[in-house]
């Protein structure tokens, strides 16, 4: 599922091993001589990439499909503002999406126009509810375990050394 593998491509970044290739270029060598201010460039370079895109909490829990108590920093303005993953907001733009004239009409594999009745209509809304209802929950699982699996020491690492 691409929504929680890119929680975990974030989470990706917290490990200490994890290597930038735009931080490590600004040092002569990488090796443990200078491991403790490689890994002080990373936790710095991290931060900084997290403020800009308005804190920790809008950067990666924000798209959550759950009512979280978030510490919203400033909107970025050099990204776009990923809106919260909602079954009932994805249901009402399938809803639109149905009657625009782009989707409402299509042409049959006999080369005739063809359009939705109401209650074919209706039953790919109540499909759609019950699919963006499992996305959710889905979402919250595979971000759930790749909070638990993931080592996030980067700062501790930084810190220690």
């Amino acid at each position: 599922m691409q929504l929680a593998g890119q929680f975990g491509d974030i989470l990706e970044w917290f490990k200490s091993e994890t290597q930038s290739v735009r931080v490590d270029n600004k040092f002569d060598f990488i090796g443990d001589l200078n491991r403790k201010e490689r890994l002080q460039a990373h936790w710095s370079y991290l931060t900084n990439q997290l403020n800009q895109l308005g804190g920790l909490d809008r950067a990666a829990f924000s798209f959550m499909p759950v009512d979280l108590k978030l510490e919203l920093k400033d909107k970025p303005t050099n990204a776009p503002v990923v809106e919260r993953l909602n079954a009932t907001n994805l249901t009402a733009k399938l809803e639109k999406l149905l009657t625009n004239v782009n989707y409402s009409t299509f042409v049959g594999l006999d080369d005739k126009k063809y359009s939705f009745t109401k209650e074919e209509r209706e039953l790919i809304v109540k499909r759609g509810r019950k699919c963006f209802e499992e996305l959710e929950k889905e979402v919250i699982r595979r971000i759930c375990e790749d909070l638990i699996k993931t080592s996030r020491d980067l700062d501790i690492e930084a810190k220690r050394l």
